[in-house]
């Protein structure tokens, strides 16, 4: 059975390994930045400029505690050192943990890790040196996981679904036509103009003006949901 978080208190846990920190809140609330926006203007000459998502950097959110044990002069150095281990990778473990966080914070449904901690004045020692009052400020980023590989994995699967039902397995070609550019060639042949960066970068294409009529250019492969949209169709 879990724990009831007292009153005013955070909690940092994580699972791999299995650790938990419960550490008074600290002056002042938990201040949250960075996830929002991320959108770029593209010039375009005598016309109105497009606007294009480039991405965001994960949120961050920064947590102000205060390890405490003043009253009854004991020592926090554990507490302290409990925290920082979730910063660091365990031994045998190629990155740290993730956290999860529960108290007066924002998101706490979401996945942190600890990019950041930092220690401010201390209040007050022991007379063996040992911290009894430390106030500290722990820095969290969202955590997002890299999902290339499982992309990748998930894409060779529909691969030999595709060349099993007699659907392209490899990149397909197209012939430039007159009046043709990359933004009106991926909106024609995969259903969305932004995509033409794709094309360009497959074709290595420095400039997505310059193209010659009868040039073949292969389109990127089908993104998930038109692979099985295809191959649902032929069963």
């Amino acid at each position: 059975m879990t724990e009831k978080l007292r009153y005013q208190h955070v909690r940092f846990r994580t699972y791999s390994p299995s650790s938990v920190l419960d550490v008074l809140m600290g002056d002042g609330p938990a201040q949250i930045s960075g996830g929002f926006g991320g959108w770029q203007v593209i010039k375009r000459p005598k016309r109105i400029s497009l606007t294009e998502w480039q991405g965001v950097d994960p949120t961050t959110q920064t947590i102000p505690v205060m390890f405490d044990g003043w009253t009854d002069e004991r020592s926090v150095e554990p507490e302290i050192a409990r925290l920082e281990a979730m910063s660091r990778a365990s031994p045998g473990e190629l990155e740290p943990p993730i956290v999860r966080i529960a108290g007066p914070i924002h998101h706490p449904e979401l996945d942190w890790v600890i990019s950041e901690i930092q220690h401010g004045d201390t209040i007050r020692r022991r007379h063996d040196g040992r911290r009894v009052r430390q106030a500290s400020s722990v820095m969290l980023m969202h955590y997002i996981e890299d999902t290339q590989l499982t992309a990748a994995k998930r894409h060779r699967g529909r691969d030999d679904l595709t060349a099993r039902f007699g659907h392209p397995a490899l990149h397909r070609t197209v012939i430039v036509r007159r009046g043709d550019t990359l933004p009106k060639i991926a909106a024609r042949e995969l259903g969305k103009a932004s995509r033409w960066r794709e094309i360009a970068t497959l074709n290595h294409i420095r400039d997505p003006k310059h193209l010659k009529i009868g040039q073949k250019l292969k389109m990127p492969r089908p993104q998930m949901g038109e692979v099985d949209s295809k191959v649902q169709a032929v069963r």
